[in-house]
């Protein structure tokens, strides 16, 4: 690195103008990077981690490599005190004025790359020092991620050196990002790398077998969820199939006594299976349990609208839904309402049974007690019917 060399081509660049585009990915990584380093609680784990960590900022800023002649205590005293340390040098007001603006783009809340960009490419410009500007251009860049969390920015001669000298040509001229999307792309692999160590040093043993457990669950619960979608899948078959016989026997005993009833059976679709949620909460309240609705859940409808003399047309609702959180149950309860008055908490509500039917995956083997428990609540439900007519 001892042979990167910062161009001079440049126009002073006084603060940043108009929004900036940063990389919010680098969030994701960061939050990982946190939550990976709070798993290690061995203290030697932690100080092998600190130790790889160390390393790579010692070969960035030549304390291995003996690149520089600028003393080691030099850049520590960078990374301690930011700025403030470089007002000893003179630079006619220049790092002042920088220092000023940028604590203006800490209190603005500046995404950190794009502050780090900024201020290393600032601090180029000023050209303070007869050698060593560019390792200390790193060092304020390094300040600037390891305040929000981040690692140290190590730019690689051999990785980096194109695209870095690249990147500040065109800062010189003014465009900037091409710089903070170096930065970004650079934290986002070391923070990899770094997850990646992290998960070596805690134990490969240990990780597969996480892994595999997780994915072992995942598939235990896929499995779970694709059996008892079957399950409910029959059952709500069945239902919608008793329901157009009920129907059909509707329309008829009608005609006979020369009355035009209307009925529509239908079941619920991907646009509307949340239909009926009030309804639902509440049958679950009346029978004492709690209905998730945040899992996927299916309804069938009976309508009937006769005479409009007559009243108002009524829905006869079996509704399927998750009985509890995970608990690997489908209850379905059968209700009576109404879509007539305006607010739905004002509708007349009328249940079918004395009880809510439960089932898990193994309701393909009780079918006849889904069958005998739906034949009931049609029964009562025509009956309440009957009498609000």
């Amino acid at each position: 690195m001892s042979n990167l060399r910062e161009s001079n081509r440049w126009a002073p660049i006084e603060n940043l103008t108009g929004s900036m585009p940063g990389r919010p990915d680098l969030d994701r990584s960061l939050a990982s990077w946190t939550e990976e380093k709070k798993s290690l609680r061995d203290e030697e784990k932690v100080r092998r981690l600190n130790e790889r960590l160390a390393m790579e900022w010692a070969i960035e800023t030549g304390i291995i490599e003996r690149l520089y002649t600028v003393d080691r205590g030099i850049t520590l005293n960078l990374i301690e005190l930011g700025l403030e340390a470089l007002t000893q040098f003179g630079s006619n007001g220049k790092i002042e004025r920088s220092a000023v603006m940028h604590l203006d783009h800490v209190q603005s809340g500046l995404r950190p790359e794009i502050e780090a960009a900024w201020l290393h490419h600032r601090f180029t410009q000023i050209h303070p020092f007869q050698d060593g500007n560019g390792r200390v251009a790193r060092a304020l860049a390094t300040l600037i991620f390891m305040q929000s969390g981040f690692l140290p920015l190590v730019i690689r001669n051999a990785q980096h050196k194109d695209s870095y000298i690249s990147a500040l040509e065109k800062a010189d001229d003014g465009d900037l990002p091409p710089l903070i999307n170096l930065f970004s792309n650079i934290q986002s692999a070391d923070l990899e790398a770094a997850i990646t160590f992290v998960r070596e040093i805690r134990g490969e043993n240990v990780a597969d077998i996480a892994a595999a457990a997780a994915g072992a669950f995942k598939r235990v619960q896929q499995e779970r969820e694709e059996l008892l979608a079957g399950a409910t899948g029959v059952l709500v078959k069945k239902c919608e199939d008793r329901l157009h016989e009920v129907a059909y026997e509707l329309v008829s005993a009608f005609e006979r006594e020369g009355i035009k009833l209307q009925t529509d059976v239908k079941a619920s679709g991907a646009d509307n299976d949340s239909w009926w949620h009030h309804q639902v909460v509440s049958a679950a309240k009346h029978y004492g349990y709690f209905a998730d609705l945040g899992c996927p859940r299916r309804w069938v409808q009976l309508r009937l609208a006769a005479d409009v003399s007559l009243g108002s047309r009524w829905h006869m609702v079996f509704s399927f839904h998750h009985k509890q959180v995970r608990s690997g149950l489908i209850a379905v309860v059968a209700f009576l309402t109404t879509t007539e008055p305006a607010l739905e908490d004002a509708r007349p509500l009328e249940f079918g049974s004395t009880s809510e039917f439960s089932f898990s995956s193994s309701a393909l083997e009780s079918q006849s007690a889904f069958t005998q428990w739906l034949d009931g609540c049609v029964s009562e439900l025509l009956r309440k019917w009957q009498a609000l007519l």
